[in-house]
């Protein structure tokens, strides 16, 4: 059965890169989530940046503003105009997270990711570890 979800991953990750190239999209959040979710992968994984299988998904998920404000909290950062001159994305975008329960975009995930140095499904809530993936080297 495993096998065949990889499979199926496999395919996944060359038509969602494939059909990136083509038409410069990649699937919404919330839809890489769900698949993610479905084949119980990382979201990181499944966008073809790393080769790294391994997730443990958490018992209960933590929403994604409350997983930013302990990671900002952790960096001695006091309010959303401090990180977003940090991470260069418009406080604005920070408030309508958190007032309007979004998510971020997938560019500001991984910008996001990247500056607190964890994973995006760290961020996002959908696991306890920490840890960042190795990240496959991009040479397009």
């Amino acid at each position: 059965m495993r096998l065949e979800i990889k499979h199926f991953i496999n395919l996944f990750q060359i038509l969602a890169v494939h059909f990136a190239r083509k038409h410069f999209v990649i699937p919404r959040l919330i839809i890489l989530i769900r698949i993610a979710d479905f084949f119980n992968v990382s979201i990181e994984y499944l966008l073809s940046k790393t080769n790294d299988e391994y997730f443990d998904k958490a018992q209960t998920p933590t929403p994604f503003i409350e997983r930013l404000n302990e990671l900002k909290e952790k960096k001695g950062i006091k309010n959303y105009s401090e990180l977003g001159n940090k991470v260069h994305i418009h406080r604005n975008s920070f408030y309508e997270w958190e007032q309007e329960n979004h998510l971020p975009s997938l560019e500001f995930l991984e910008i996001l990711s990247d500056y607190f140095n964890v994973s995006m499904d760290y961020l996002l809530g959908r696991t306890d570890d920490s840890t960042p993936y190795d990240h496959i080297e991009n040479n397009d």
